[in-house]
């Protein structure tokens, strides 16, 4: 039994197999490609590890996906704090500020990161330009308008402003950019960048309109005066931006008070007076009471134009007596001599020399008997006349700063040979020598040297007989000087780079502002301190030249004489060409 049901089984089995075999004319499918496998990422590292970079500063970090044949390479970028530096979705770094951030690269598959450090250092960042919001502004007097200026680039270091006015009577701008409108016309608005100094402008028309005065005002509503005495009343009109500010000035009493167009009152006898100011747009008044009280005014003290001088016999000398104060009542004054067999004077203060010797001509005041004195020296030889620059003197006013060398030369003619002193025959002496002083003779004058301001009485002598006696005044302006570094003013302090200029040069030229004029730099002194960084060199013309000769600050000094005129520190940087 068991064999016959085997062999079924396996003619069954037979029969299924050729049952299954395909007809080989029966055409087969094509079968479907296995599906690609998925590559996933293992890992991630940057190009970059560690980055430094100035504010401003761009770099381009890259990404390395592992393995390199991973399906999905995407990054995401992210850094660690933006105001020190960010990251776009490609990898580039911007550095904003200075400080540290860590930049981060995250695959978006597996998650896979990798980090770079960036420092950013401290650094001072150029200011490259400026722009303000408005090109124009058209305004009615009184309106304001704020002007915004932008400086770029956004992280520079210094980004303070400047603003100013062409014209400040058409309209002003104040340190924050409100510009206001004054009266009518056009001005210009400029903004500068204290780096670098760039400049935006702005266009501001002022429209010509009226505004109204509302009142006026005097700055006092009473006075009291002296007769000849004066003063000048001011008129406040209102508004300070009124189209019309005209006004005209009456009195109601001319003799006591006069008033003028300008609002100046002269007190003219005793009595009471009232001045009127009234405005032309408006009508529009204010008033002020004036006194004019008649009284004594005492003599408090008096001067003679000269102090002492020399003349010689037979020539005279014309003095002036000043009674102070000025409106003093009675300012008659009587002249006299303490030796008229030397010198005489007049009732109006004219002197006589009679002969040799020494006189005190006094200027005495009728009032309260107060006096001045003027020495008079005598020489009895009228054949030598003392020159001052071509002119014949026996007194002479002279201010230190007006001359650069402070010299002054003086020369002695002999009236009968009609030719100059040799100036190393003739002695000079002074009465005040920190004042004036005696410093040297060349082949045709002698130098005397303005020290500081006083009198001095200067005497020259030849064979040891006095031949010339002059009374001099010096004086001692307020002179300023300003350096110029090339072609522009200078501060206290400049900056030169070792091969800058040809041979390290520095050209500088010193400028008196009180007459307007460079000094001639052969009459300098010119010191430098340390002369190791810079020098004293030459001078040409108007020019002075110093020499660079290595990195550091040196401070370099101008004078004449003992008179310091001016200080610069220049500093020298680099290491020469």
């Amino acid at each position: 039994m068991k064999k016959i049901l085997s062999l079924l089984l396996t003619l069954a089995a037979a029969g299924l197999f050729f049952s299954c075999k395909p007809d080989k004319n029966e055409q087969q499918p094509t079968p479907e490609p296995p599906a690609p496998s998925k590559v996933s990422v293992t890992g991630i590292s940057l190009s970059n590890p560690a980055i430094e970079l100035q504010p401003g500063e761009t770099f381009q970090l890259t990404a390395i996906v592992q393995p390199d044949n991973a399906t999905d390479k995407t990054v995401d970028w992210s850094s660690s704090n933006t105001s020190v530096a960010t990251v776009d979705q490609t990898g580039k770094i911007t550095a904003a500020g200075a400080g540290n951030a860590t930049i981060t690269a995250k695959t978006k598959d597996g998650g896979k990161t990798a980090t770079a450090s960036v420092t950013v250092k401290a650094g001072t960042v150029a200011v490259t330009g400026v722009t303000i919001d408005k090109d124009k502004l058209d305004l009615e007097p009184g309106e304001k308008a704020a002007l915004t200026a932008t400086v770029a680039p956004e992280n520079a270091t210094n980004r303070d402003v400047e603003w100013s006015s062409s014209d400040n009577k058409v309209a002003t701008v104040d340190a924050k950019g409100v510009v206001t409108a004054v009266g009518p016309g056009t001005a210009t608005i400029t903004v500068k960048t204290k780096d670098g100094g760039k400049t935006a402008k702005v266009t501001v028309t002022v429209k010509a309109g009226t505004v109204a005065v509302t009142g006026v005002e005097l700055e006092r509503d009473y006075i009291s005066l002296r007769v000849d005495e004066s003063i000048r009343l001011t008129a406040i009109v209102k508004p300070e931006n009124a189209s019309n500010k005209a006004v005209t000035w009456t009195t109601n009493n001319a003799a006591v008070v006069t008033v003028d167009n300008e609002g100046l009152c002269v007190g003219k006898k005793a009595g009471t007076a009232t001045v009127t100011v009234r405005t032309a747009d408006g009508n529009k008044t204010a008033s002020c009471r004036i006194d004019v009280i008649q009284e004594s005014v005492p003599v408090t003290g008096v001067s003679i134009n000269k102090t002492g001088v020399g003349i010689s016999v037979g020539e005279s000398l014309q003095l002036t007596a000043t009674v102070q104060p000025a409106n003093a009542t009675d300012n008659a004054v009587a002249w006299s001599s303490s030796n008229e067999s030397v010198a005489t004077v007049d009732a109006n203060g004219k002197v006589t020399a009679k002969k040799a010797g020494t006189a005190t001509i006094t200027a005495t005041t009728n009032d309260q008997g107060k006096t001045a004195t003027c020495k008079i020296f005598v020489t009895d030889d009228t054949q030598y006349a003392m020159h001052y620059l071509g002119e014949k003197i026996i007194s002479l006013t002279y201010s230190i700063g007006v001359n650069p060398d402070d010299y002054l030369p003086f020369r002695l003619y002999d009236e009968k040979s009609g030719s100059y002193l040799n100036p190393k025959d003739v002695s000079m002496t002074t009465s005040n020598s920190s004042v004036a002083n005696p410093i040297s003779r060349t082949a045709s004058q002698l130098n005397i040297f303005a020290k500081k301001a006083g009198t001095a009485t200067l005497t020259f002598t030849l064979e040891g007989k006095v031949i010339a006696i002059v009374d001099a005044t010096i004086n001692a302006p307020a002179v300023t000087y300003a350096v110029y570094y090339g072609d522009s003013e200078v501060p206290s302090e400049i900056t030169h780079k070792l091969g800058s200029t040809e041979k390290d040069c520095i050209t500088l030229r010193l400028y008196n502002k009180t007459t307007k004029q460079f000094v001639n730099p052969k009459y300098l002194i010119v010191s430098t301190n340390p002369a190791d960084v810079v020098d004293r060199g030459g001078y040409n013309g108007t020019e002075y030249h110093l020499y660079a000769k290595k990195a550091g600050t040196a401070v370099v000094s101008f004078r004449v004489g003992a008179q310091t005129l001016k200080s610069l520190t220049v500093h020298v940087t680099g290491s020469g060409s």
